[in-house]
This record gives C-alpha cells, structure tokens and sequence, in this order.
C-alpha cells in the first residue's frame, strides 16, 4: 500500500439552504476545505485530479450513489 493514497472520499450533502446567498457561502466553505485537505495530502498533481474527478461524478449521479472505494455497508 503506498503512503498518502487516498483510501475513501465522503460526502455529506446537506439541507437545501434558504437561497443563494447561504448556497454561495456554502460552496466556499466546501470550496476552501477541498483545497486544504488536497494541499495536506502530500498528493502528486495526477493523483489530485483523480480525487476531484471521482468527488465530481458522485455529485452529478443520482441520490445514494456510492463513490468507490466507499467502506459503508
């Protein structure tokens, strides 16, 4: 097993918020949190761009997806 592979990415959606205003400041606070976890992995570039490339098909594909790699049962 290498060291600082990603094992599993979870996703936590949230509530529908009460307009765009709180969404905006919502995506920021996920959008900032990304890119620390990313910047802290010790990551290579590629290996960055596979991370956001899985987070981003869970959140275009259809409630309860699961993502890979997932160890929910």
């Amino acid at each position: 097993m290498r060291k600082n592979r990603v094992q599993a990415v979870e996703v936590h959606p949230l509530p529908a918020p009460e307009g765009p205003a709180r969404a905006d400041g919502i995506d920021e606070i996920y959008t900032r949190y990304i890119r620390r976890r990313l910047s802290e992995a010790g990551l290579t570039p590629q290996q960055k761009v596979e991370v956001l490339d899985c987070l981003l098909t869970y959140l275009r594909s259809p409630s309860g997806a699961r993502l890979p790699g997932s160890t929910d049962e």
